[in-house]
């Protein structure tokens, strides 16, 4: 089963399961471990709990994939501006109401004419109003998803990242 994607509000629910075109979760655990390169997530989130749920999710699933949390939009750019990286993260997960700079201002100054307007960018919201989505979107997010409230939304959530955080970013999902 493919995940709830409501076409109105390019959302996705992450209630379904995914189905991978590989042959199994296993599979893809299996191939991360033979490489020796991960990319890492950027994580930006006002809530500790969001935070630490997301990378629990993350060291579960992806063990190997480091992901930098910051407490908000600035932190996040504060790092992004001040780090020498020698490779850009494998995406950006933002929430999208944050103190100081939101999901939404963390895009505009991320999008085009930057070093980082082809990192994906995932703002991740229990918002599930249609202008907000349709914000996102415009200013350059990949997506945007409802957060979960389960682990097993989560899990699969995380499990949809595995295109962007994968070494070769190839994964193809059915």
């Amino acid at each position: 089963m493919k995940p709830n994607f409501d076409k109105g509000k390019n959302s996705f629910n992450f209630e379904m399961p995914f189905q991978f075109a590989c042959a199994s979760f296993d599979i893809l655990i299996n191939t991360l471990s033979m490489t020796k390169e991960f990319p890492f997530v950027l994580l930006a989130d006002d809530d500790p709990d969001d935070r630490d749920f997301f990378c629990a999710g993350m060291q579960r699933l992806f063990p190997k994939v480091e992901v930098r949390s910051f407490q908000d939009g600035d932190e996040l750019l504060e790092f992004l501006n001040s780090s020498r990286l020698q490779s850009l993260p494998g995406c950006i997960l933002l929430d999208y109401k944050m103190p100081r700079l939101s999901g939404p201002e963390v895009l505009q100054a991320t999008g085009i004419g930057t070093p980082y307007d082809h990192v994906p960018k995932i703002v991740w919201s229990t918002s599930q109003r249609q202008i907000d989505i349709d914000e996102c979107l415009r200013l350059g997010a990949t997506r945007f998803a409802i957060k979960p409230e389960s682990g097993a939304q989560l899990d699969n959530l995380i499990r949809s990242l595995g295109c962007y955080i994968t070494p070769q970013n190839n994964l193809i999902f059915d």
